[in-house]
């Protein structure tokens, strides 16, 4: 688990530094990622510069750091899911933007990003938003999930994350059979889902299972808590105990009831 703090970049990895490939990973294949709040100049300069292995600095040499963004995103796919309310127009051409619309009063609230090279898959779930202030200054918790040919966590796990982006997408304008970004984010996770179904997954104990459990409404605005979907995966004697890692937490005891309600 990455931690960033302000002036306090030793006692974890810092969040920018885990849109790094690790060694051997290969070329960028794509990479997609959620947010709520969205700062386009943030996400390409320095979450797809380290996605793509950049290797020139806008600052430096604005010319030949076009050049290269250009050749480099014209091999790799990158798309961002921002609630409505912060999209913005200023971006590249050569990446998608989404904006979610979720019904009622509801946002797009999570912050999942998928980043996929030739050898390595790595998804980050967290609380920065894609954002100068929630990647450089913000008190944020990120949990990096590593998968590889030659072993990582369960590969279950990340097909339910590649499914939650197929149906959190579904909440964005277009049709995702006609040309046009939804139809391009498809055609890549499909293409993410057939290249690591088969990886290996590290022997893990038998008594621990890793889940992602997304809160989406449907259609018409109706929701599942958290408490209900973990009823529903559970099998086996009552719980006891859980742990819970969070960047808010409500103290009221309104909070409180509704817990215990669903206990």
């Amino acid at each position: 688990m990455a931690v960033r703090k302000k002036s306090d970049t030793e006692r974890g990895t810092r969040l920018l530094d885990l849109w790094t490939p690790p060694p051997e990973a290969g070329a960028a294949v794509g990479c997609v990622a959620t947010t709520f709040t969205f700062d386009a100049g943030h996400f390409e300069e320095h979450c797809l510069g380290r996605f793509l292995s950049m290797e020139t600095e806008p600052a430096e040499s604005p010319k030949a750091y076009l050049i290269e963004r250009e050749e480099k995103l014209s091999e790799a796919f990158a798309c961002v899911l921002a609630d409505q309310r912060h999209v913005s127009a200023q971006r590249s051409l050569r990446w998608h933007l989404l904006a979610i619309r979720l019904p009622g009063r509801a946002i797009q609230h999570s912050k999942l990003s998928v980043l996929l090279w030739e050898r390595h898959l790595r998804i980050l779930i967290g609380s920065a938003n894609l954002t100068e202030p929630g990647y450089r200054s913000n008190v944020e918790v990120m949990v990096p999930l590593e998968f590889s040919p030659d072993g990582g966590a369960p590969i279950d796990l990340a097909l339910e994350c590649i499914d939650y982006l197929e149906r959190l997408s579904e909440f964005s304008p277009g049709n995702p059979q006609t040309d046009g970004p939804r139809k391009a984010l498809a055609q890549f996770l499909n293409r993410a889902r057939q290249r690591v179904r088969d990886w290996k997954v590290h022997d893990e104990p038998t008594d621990i299972r890793c889940a992602l459990l997304p809160l989406l409404p449907t259609p018409t605005g109706a929701r599942t808590s958290i408490i209900e979907r973990l009823q529903q995966l559970w099998h086996g004697s009552a719980p006891t105990k859980a742990a819970i890692i969070s960047p808010f937490f409500d103290q009221t005891d309104g909070a409180l009831d509704i817990l215990y309600r669903g206990l």
